[in-house]
Parts: structure tokens; C-alpha cells; sequence
């Protein structure tokens, strides 16, 4: 799925995005990466920063039934909120790693291209 990128935003690369107050990455996996890659994902990123709280999250990826993590944790700049959502959206295992600056309850907390591909349950 092709998405324009907002102005303001700058592409990192086919796969990664880099806007005022968030960045936003996906990875295309095969299934057999489904059940243990965003585990081990979330263990990196929690040995990277100490002091992480995670929560389980239940949300949409394109529609579609996804699980994921609410990630927290101190940085130089105060806060920082990761939701990283994974799942089969359109045939297509894949697994969405929002990483923002204010920690969203809902998915019109989240900015305008995020939303598009994720939304919020809770």
C-alpha cells in the first residue's frame, strides 16, 4: 500500500518514516516470525532503555485483528511511547513500530498517517 508522505516528514528509507513528534517504521515478516520476532524485538528495545514499562495493546492494522505493546520509558528529550503492533493485514504478516513523544489513549490521539495504518481498540 502506497501512502503519500505528509509534509514535513522525511522518508528514512521504503520502509521508515521520520516526522515532527514521531517516527514510524513497518517490516513485512513470514509467519513463522509472527509468534516470536515481536517478542524478542521488545527485549531489545528494553535492554536498550532502562526504567521500560510495557503493556499489553490491542488495536488494528489496516482493519484487521493485530496484538501488540505500549512501550515507556525516560530519554534525553523526557518520555518517550512506542506501540509496536503486529499482525496479518491484507494477506501479509507484518509488524508496525510507532515511536512518539506523548503516549496516545486513542487512535485520534495518534497523528494523521499513523492512523491510517493503525488504530487503537482501547
Amino acid at each position: 500500500m502506497d501512502i503519500p508522505t505528509p509534509a514535513g516528514c522525511t522518508p528514512d528509507s521504503k520502509y521508515q518514516v521520520r516526522c515532527e513528534g514521531y517516527q514510524m517504521t513497518w517490516m513485512y515478516l513470514d509467519y513463522k516470525m509472527l509468534t516470536d520476532f515481536p517478542e524478542q524485538f521488545v527485549r531489545q528495545i528494553e535492554k536498550k532503555h532502562k526504567h521500560t514499562e510495557r503493556q499489553p495493546l490491542e488495536c488494528l492494522i489496516l482493519g484487521q485483528a493485530a496484538k501488540g505493546f505500549r512501550l515507556s520509558y525516560p530519554s534525553e528529550t523526557g518520555m518517550t511511547y512506542e506501540l509496536i503492533a503486529y499482525g496479518v493485514a491484507k494477506g501479509q504478516p507484518v509488524m508496525v513500530e510507532l515511536t512518539m513523544d506523548m503516549d496516545p489513549e486513542k487512535t485520534t490521539d495518534l497523528p494523521a498517517l499513523p492512523r491510517q495504518i493503525v488504530q487503537l481498540t482501547k
